[in-house]
């Protein structure tokens, strides 16, 4: 069946745009629905043993009443509607405790892919989760919730739990999980805490963020009139028949021989980067680009067409959507952590003095910078150093060109005392 637009995600952005939504909200939950939709039914082979599959965890962050809920609403009304026609798709409810997460993963649904003559059926265990204020939904209620989405991210071909009652063994074949949901700057700085970085959840979602705080005119029910009202039911059911059509999808995904070259371009130059970065939390951060980059481009293709190949096209949107995201993340995780800190002068100081102890020499942006990366605020890691040299506590070295002052260590015996 031929497709009612040329590119469904455009046609989406479109249809969800309202003058007062953030774009990138509607571009991302736009992406989060077409990778609902397909679940594990399609696929880009890496190994003999290992492929991708298009599915990813997307975070809307933005301040209260920034059009979170709205914009998840327009994107998996659509999913939901598609469901609801079809009853292919596993919808988890936002509300739910692990067990239950758990129980409803295992409703498995099977799809059949032909090659050539045969025909081949594949048996899944596919969910899709979105909530729209994360705070009210990802919680570890009687259960690990967090662990347990963390591990679907991967889409493991078996995966398996005792429970803790009667031992007995759970058991999920070929998972995928799709997850979207909002969350304030508040909340954030709750979720992405130290267990959520090093243990890898925080790595696995993208954080889609919107500062804007204009305030804009709006006419009494955006203006709309009964016509206008109806061409949009018109535009809003070829987009369901088209999210239908791509939910039908199946199959190995191809890449063009010039996506592999700027794959092969990037990858090892990224890698070296990320590996070299001091911060073993901002190594875990970044950690997922090149994965989710891949997603990205899946989910690019499958918007434009049934053809199921990535072309140079794709990488580039891909890349540039996933990096432009992976570069501020690092940067927000430290506002948010940083801002929501109640620690207080003197923590601060004992963070600096112990940073210099550890790095003698260090430059003082340096040490600031360590403290901030671990979560003090930057205003008072600022003011902390400044009094710090102003009381002689430490000294200034000699500068070294490109790494601004020194810091000697040889009034320690003083420090001492702050410690």
């Amino acid at each position: 069946m031929a497709r009612n637009f040329d590119n469904w995600l455009t046609a989406f952005c479109e249809y969800a745009d309202d003058g007062f939504l953030p774009p990138q909200f509607n571009l991302w939950a736009g992406l989060s629905v077409i990778a609902g939709a397909l679940e594990r039914r399609v696929w880009l082979p890496w190994s003999d043993t290992y492929s991708f599959f298009p599915n990813i965890y997307v975070l809307l962050v933005s301040m209260p009443g920034d059009g979170k809920s709205v914009a998840l609403g327009k994107a998996t009304g659509l999913l939901q509607e598609v469901n609801r026609r079809t009853s292919t798709l596993n919808m988890i409810p936002s509300q739910v405790t692990e067990a239950k997460f758990i129980e409803l993963m295992g409703h498995g649904r099977t799809f059949t892919e032909r090659r050539g003559d045969r025909e081949i059926i594949h048996r899944q265990n596919a969910g899709y989760y979105w909530a729209s204020e994360a705070s009210n939904s990802l919680k570890n209620i009687f259960g690990d919730f967090i662990a347990c989405l963390t591990d679907f991210y991967d889409c493991p071909p078996t995966w398996e739990r005792a429970t803790k009652k009667d031992g007995k063994k759970i058991q999920l074949t070929n998972v995928c999980m799709n997850l979207i949901a909002g969350s304030t700057f508040d909340y954030l700085g709750k979720l992405v805490n130290d267990e959520n970085i090093m243990g890898g959840f925080a790595s696995r979602l993208i954080y889609v963020v919107s500062k804007n705080k204009e305030v804009k005119a709006q006419a009494f029910q955006l203006g709309q009139t009964p016509e206008m009202q109806a061409e949009r039911k018109v535009y809003r059911e070829a987009l369901i028949a088209d999210l239908t059509e791509i939910s039908k999808l199946v199959g190995v995904m191809t890449a063009a021989p010039e996506f592999a070259r700027a794959w092969e371009t990037w990858y090892p130059i990224f890698e070296t980067k990320r590996r070299a970065m001091e911060s073993e939390k901002t190594q875990s951060i970044l950690a997922r680009a090149n994965t989710n980059i891949l997603k990205v481009a899946m989910l690019l293709s499958a918007a434009e067409s049934d053809s199921r190949v990535l072309t140079l096209e794709h990488w580039h949107r891909a890349h540039d959507m996933v990096m432009a995201i992976q570069e501020e993340t690092p940067s927000l995780f430290q506002q948010v952590r940083a801002n929501g800190t109640s620690k207080s002068p003197t923590q601060v100081t004992s963070a600096l003095l112990l940073i210099m102890k550890k790095y003698p020499g260090i430059s003082i942006e340096s040490a600031k910078a360590k403290a901030v990366l671990d979560g003090h605020n930057p205003l008072i890691v600022d003011k902390t150093a400044q009094a710090l040299i102003t009381d002689k506590v430490v000294g200034m070295g000699n500068v070294v060109a490109g790494q601004g002052g020194g810091i000697e260590t040889k009034v320690f015996k003083k420090a001492d005392d702050y410690l």
